[in-house]
């Protein structure tokens, strides 16, 4: 968009968030400017720049490199990543290999390496597999259905396709992403990706939602982005779900199967972060904001943080068991809301992207007001939910805004002070493991620098 990137360039000048040391510590005599900044909401701004936006565009206008190796092809890279001379890891992080992308070290890993932590076994055959799913998706059909018309409004909220060019919407564009978020490119690969992700999770397709948000390189190549959203925008505008459920496996194999997979580095956790403090502030304190947008950003800001969490445990060598208790305890976090944010934003990675699966809701259905209801979606709802429902249907506003809404407003209370310099020390953590990956290697001369 060249009003987006016009209004990016001037990022320069605006106030950013994020947090150069990652690790909040008490305070000097003498005043010193402190490694972690949030949003103050006695002032009601925010004290440093952020040098990552720039960087970012840098990143994206830079030509990288056309030489290959055959680590690249081991790792799933394409032509414009340059392969490192095999460096090799152990155990677990064996299969990674450092390597330089727009000239600059990153940890690649190949296709199916991560683990899948708090998995759900299945020990049924295919037919009774294949029967359970034709009975559970049918007794969803309802809320099926709100989710389907939930994307169509949030898509023409958000959205604008021109000559099968995608657009921000202006209106969008000037109140959310330039005034008040301070990362406008990171908000609006946030809005693609996770529209893109939301039509995955409505298919219950986790090949998309694995290689998407687990995957540095689409915030790196935007174009990959817009030509997915806009085929799927294509999909449902006959309003059919069994038309978009064939769309979205096209739109992997398309754009998605075969891109490099690039382990997000500390610098992206950080900067959701900040984000995050900053949609959650417009959401509670700013009018004149779609709060449905609102909503649909925060609570997909929070799912792509967790997967933090399951990284680290990877990275860590932890057991495919662990919890989210085992990986916070592993961090060694001292702060005393440790985990209080990560633990929800963990949960919400790992339990509402596969919020129609079969075997994670064990076949079950929970009815409200005569709404079957997928268990795993009711657990990352308040207490308060039935009866949102039950005036929702009263008054004929039912839609699946309603859940949306619920859970965006549980991760709103929990943001403030402590829990955001919880997670900044969390993130800490995995910065470690990554830096130590990347120092291990020979490869950029300014590696070590992500922290």
């Amino acid at each position: 968009d060249p009003f987006l990137e016009q209004e990016a360039a001037k990022g320069k000048d605006q106030d950013k968030g994020p947090l150069e040391s990652g690790i909040v510590q008490q305070p000097p005599e003498k005043y010193k400017k402190p490694a972690v900044q949030f949003f103050d909401w006695d002032s009601k701004s925010y004290k440093e720049k952020d040098p990552f936006l720039v960087q970012s565009e840098k990143e994206l206008k830079s030509t990288p490199p056309k030489d290959g190796t055959a680590a690249q092809q081991e790792a799933g890279l394409t032509s414009d990543v340059q392969a490192s001379a095999g460096v090799k890891f152990s155990g677990f992080m064996s299969s990674a290999t450092v390597t330089l992308f727009d000239k600059k070290p990153v940890v690649v890993l190949p296709n199916q390496s991560l683990n899948l932590f708090l998995t759900v076994k299945d020990s049924k055959t295919s037919r009774e597999r294949h029967h359970m799913r034709m009975a559970f998706d049918n007794e969803l059909r309802v809320v099926r259905r709100m989710h389907f018309v939930y994307l169509r409004n949030i898509c023409k909220s958000i959205f604008i396709v021109t000559a099968n060019r995608l657009y921000c919407g202006r209106h969008l564009v000037e109140s959310l992403i330039v005034q008040q978020t301070g990362d406008p490119y990171l908000l609006n690969f946030l809005l693609k990706a996770s529209w893109i992700l939301d039509c995955a999770r409505l298919c219950n397709n986790a090949a998309v939602r694995r290689r998407l948000i687990y995957n540095n390189y689409f915030l790196l190549d935007a174009s990959s982005l817009d030509n997915a959203v806009v085929d799927l925008i294509n999909c449902m505008q006959p309003g059919s779900t069994s038309r978009l459920r064939v769309c979205v496996p096209n739109v992997y194999d398309r754009y998605m199967r075969f891109s490099p997979r690039i382990i997000h580095n500390p610098q992206y956790f950080r900067r959701l972060l900040s984000l995050l403090c900053r949609l959650v502030n417009m959401r509670l304190c700013v009018s004149g904001t779609s709060e449905e947008v609102l909503d649909f950003a925060i609570v997909n800001l929070c799912i792509m943080f967790g997967c933090m969490y399951s990284n680290y445990a990877n990275f860590a060598g932890l057991p495919v068991e662990a919890n989210i208790e085992e990986i916070i305890d592993n961090m060694k976090s001292s702060n005393l809301k440790r985990g209080v944010l990560g633990r929800k934003c963990f949960s919400l990675f790992m339990q509402f992207s596969n919020v129609y699966g079969v075997v994670f809701n064990n076949a079950n259905t929970i009815r409200i007001c005569d709404i079957d209801f997928p268990p795993v979606l009711l657990q990352q709802c308040s207490e308060h939910f039935a009866g949102q429902v039950e005036h929702a249907v009263a008054s004929g506003s039912m839609g699946f805004h309603v859940v949306m809404q619920n859970i965006s407003m549980q991760l709103c209370m929990l943001v403030d002070k402590m829990s955001i310099a919880a997670c900044e020390e969390e993130i800490s953590a995995y910065a470690e493991i990554y830096d130590r990956m990347i120092n291990s290697s020979n490869v950029g001369e300014d590696k070590g620098q992500q922290r």
